[in-house]
């Protein structure tokens, strides 16, 4: 830029030279020509003797000449001053031209004027002592007056050209300035542009830098933050085991202490049956423990065929379908749930060899390239690299929100097949119940049946005496007989009666426990749900859970 500007300066200069070379040039060629028409002049008047009209023509001829100052304005014709300097002289030639008009012809009617006149004085003005004398006199001072008026003209043209010269370079000079002064404040203000480009790009690199910092410890504390919670939810899991574990033990001992009171009871009903038979109450006790053992092993039998009994059936048997489809779920669960682990440790393991790869690539930073370079290729990098942390955090929102989803869907399929297992255990809970009360019926029927033997044989006594032609000995032996069978029957139907009391019994706390064991298991689902989806477990809820157990088991 400034090899530019001394360029132009030389220029500027080498024009202000020329220009003044031609002004002086053009100075003496006017001067010389002012010179020669001196001295014409003086040749003129030395040497005419006689003025004739002809002669006087040419002289005025000669007067009306005026000199020409030859000035290549083509040098000039951008410049507005010179323009306007052109409109001045040509403005003035031609005033010039005009008043030479007026003088010429102001002249010619004085000279047709003074003849009219001497004609009309007649012959006395031609007998004047010497008329071409005098008018020669009189047309010398005329010449004499407008060579004066004519060097009065030039004089002050020159004056006006020196005037027009000094304001042009005076013109000159300010633009110069001008053009100086306005070059001077584009090489600040490019300067001071470039200063604040520096800046906002420093600005922005330091910017995307501290972005890229806050973005990895935000990874960093997510990723922290969902282990802890899986290591709760772990953790959680585990205390629910062991609460299950010592559940179990509890109700173990419950059953036990459970089995300790229904013996008792047994005992203590026994040994009231005893006192009203009047028979031993170990006896009875005995004879009740065996018909339950048959009533075991036959139930035991029973269970053991039903359960044989699917694989002996066809395999497309709904019921074994529907077994086979339960198990293939719990296996396709259970291998989805490794693979989603799998994917979040590698996940995590890429996040961090990304992490620790950005901050390797900050604690280096590249020293070669030069200010400017770095200067114009920062916001490519820095708009690719915001572009590529866009990117990778849409491609980590739809992998967790995919995740999300897929875990929703176990959760939602797990709890339609805990509600469909329940479901099935009721109705075979229920149908194993109807099938123990069809096997108590024939029991019942048995006793309607000795009821209605007994009506009527009240009505063959009413009607036909059985005992009658017996004696009293005999028809005693027949009353203890029948006493006997009674009892026999009695003892029968109240064995078979505390069966199945001892049964029904079984039965319910089997419920009990069963609906105890499923509200627990309901109530770990929950919270494991609420710890997968980053909730808070509510406290206090298992208790709650455990106390409504209690108060349904009593």
């Amino acid at each position: 830029m400034s090899d530019s500007l001394e360029e132009r300066r030389r220029k500027r200069q080498q024009e202000r030279e020329e220009r003044e070379r031609k002004e002086k040039e053009e100075d003496e060629k006017r001067e010389a020509a002012r010179r020669e028409r001196a001295k014409a002049r003086e040749n003129r008047s030395a040497t005419s003797t006689d003025i004739t009209p002809t002669s006087s023509s040419e002289s005025t001829t000669t007067t009306s000449v005026k000199p020409t100052v030859s000035v290549d304005l083509n040098d000039f014709a951008d410049d507005p001053a010179m323009l306007e300097l052109q409109k001045k002289i040509k403005a003035r030639e031609e005033q010039e031209e005009a008043e030479a008009w007026e003088a010429e012809k102001k002249k010619k009617e004085e000279e047709r004027a003074r003849r009219r006149e001497e004609r009309s004085r007649g012959p006395s003005a031609a007998t004047s002592p010497n008329p071409s004398a005098d008018r020669q006199k009189l047309e010398k001072e005329q010449k004499l007056q407008e060579e004066k008026k004519r060097e009065e003209e030039e004089k002050k043209k020159k004056e006006e050209e020196k005037r027009q010269r000094e304001e042009k370079a005076r013109l000159d000079k300010e633009k110069e300035e001008e053009e100086e002064r306005r070059e001077e404040e584009e090489r600040k203000r490019a300067k001071e542009e470039r200063e604040r480009k520096r800046e906002e790009e420093k600005a922005a690199r330091t910017k995307v830098t501290e972005k890229k910092e806050s973005s990895d410890e935000e990874e960093e504390d997510s990723d922290a933050e969902e282990e802890k919670m899986r290591a709760a939810a772990r953790r959680q899991l585990k205390d629910d085991d062991d609460k299950e574990e010592e559940e179990k033990k509890s109700r173990q001992a419950g059953r036990e202490q459970e089995e300790k009171e229904r013996e008792a009871k047994k005992k203590a009903r026994a040994a009231e049956m005893a006192e009203l038979l009047g028979e031993d109450s170990d006896d009875l006790l005995k004879k009740a423990a065996a018909l339950r053992l048959e009533e075991e092993a036959e139930v035991a039998e029973a269970k053991k065929k039903e359960a044989e009994q699917p694989q002996e059936q066809d395999p497309d048997d709904p019921f074994v379908k529907e077994m086979l489809e339960k198990q293939k779920k719990r296996e396709e669960e259970q291998r989805k749930q490794r693979e989603e682990e799998e994917a979040w440790e590698a996940e995590k393991k890429r996040k961090e060899e990304e992490r620790a790869k950005r901050r390797q690539d900050r604690g280096t930073p590249s020293t070669t390239r030069s200010t400017t370079t770095s200067s114009r290729a920062s916001p490519e990098v820095s708009k690719k690299t915001d572009d590529d942390d866009k990117k990778k955090a849409e491609e980590a929102a739809a992998a967790t929100r995919k995740v999300q989803e897929e875990r929703e869907k176990r959760e939602k399929e797990r709890e339609e097949e805990k509600a469909r297992r329940l479901r099935e255990e009721e109705e075979e809970a229920a149908k194993s119940r109807a099938k123990k009360i069809d096997t108590v019926k024939p029991t019942k029927k048995l006793v309607s049946d000795s009821d209605e033997a007994s009506s009527e044989e009240e009505e063959d006594e009413d009607e036909d005496d059985p005992y009658a032609g017996m004696s009293l000995q005999q028809k005693f032996e027949a009353a203890k007989r029948e006493a006997e069978d009674y009892k026999k029957k009695l003892r029968d139907l109240l064995s078979s009666v505390a069966a199945f009391r001892s049964k029904v019994d079984d039965d319910m706390s089997k419920m009990k426990k069963e609906k105890k064991l499923l509200k627990k298991e309901n109530d770990i689902l929950r919270r494991e749900n609420d710890l997968l989806k980053g909730k808070k477990p509510k406290k206090g809820k298992s208790a709650s859970s455990s106390e409504d157990s209690d108060s349904d088991s009593d």
